[in-house]
């Protein structure tokens, strides 16, 4: 396979889901979930129209692992637009949709990347307020995985990726990551871009493992950045 498709390879995430049957809590009158409520159908046709599609990312070597699909939170799985550093800033309670999806290849026989988009909105707060909460709670330096079924797997938060300037978006932040568990399988160098734009919010996290290299995942990260860019203007 070319080196460009090994680069953009995925294989699926196990951490997403987004079809919990779990029944969502009561939304309290005036909260802004609640103030969303009469414009759902609105709000999530516009999240739908937000997320990259097959027919850009299949001649990339991506096939779908996970429709899009709208998130419930419950006892494992919250409103978040990254997880990494368990950051909880107060943005999150403005959150009152988000959908989820992931895609996924296998380049040989162990070589394999992953990838997850979230899109989220947020009610009564800029969109680019949230990255810059996000962003200011990046130097946990090392934290422990707080996604289900990864054991608690330990990531170390290196420097900023440093992508160039993403035109027609109101703020933008990229960064790697680095989890170098004992178990080849769990080993992974991953990258991951936050694009907002008036009350939408996007992130997309490509993770690489099993002999993909860095250098591989970091240009891969920048061209998806344009996909990820393309598909947030479409909201």
């Amino acid at each position: 396979m070319p080196e460009r498709v090994l680069a953009l390879a995925a294989a699926a995430l196990t951490m997403l889901t987004g079809c919990s049957s779990a029944e969502p809590a009561p939304v309290p009158v005036g909260s802004p979930a609640a103030s969303a409520a009469s414009n759902q159908p609105s709000v999530m046709a516009s999240l739908a129209q937000g997320m990259l599609t097959s027919d850009t990312l299949y001649p990339l070597g991506f096939r779908v692992a996970r429709e899009p699909a709208e998130l419930i939170p419950n006892h494992e799985y919250w409103h978040a637009l990254i997880d990494t550093c368990d950051i909880r800033p107060p943005s999150d309670r403005a959150i009152t949709h988000e959908l989820r999806a992931m895609w996924s290849a296998q380049t040989t026989d162990t070589a394999t990347t992953k990838v997850e988009q979230r899109i989220l909105r947020y009610e009564g707060l800029p969109a680019a307020e949230a990255i810059g909460e996000l962003r200011a709670g990046l130097d946990c330096g090392s934290y422990d995985d707080p996604r289900p079924r990864r054991n608690g797997a330990r990531y170390t938060v290196l420097a900023d990726l440093g992508l160039p300037p993403v035109t027609d978006v109101d703020a933008q932040h990229a960064f790697c990551e680095r989890n170098d568990e004992q178990d080849q399988w769990l080993r992974s160098f991953d990258c991951t871009v936050l694009l907002a734009r008036g009350s939408f919010a996007t992130s997309l996290r490509l993770e690489a493992s099993n002999g993909v290299t860095d250098e591989h995942t970091r240009a891969a990260t920048q061209e998806l950045t344009t996909l990820l860019r393309d598909a947030l203007l479409r909201t």
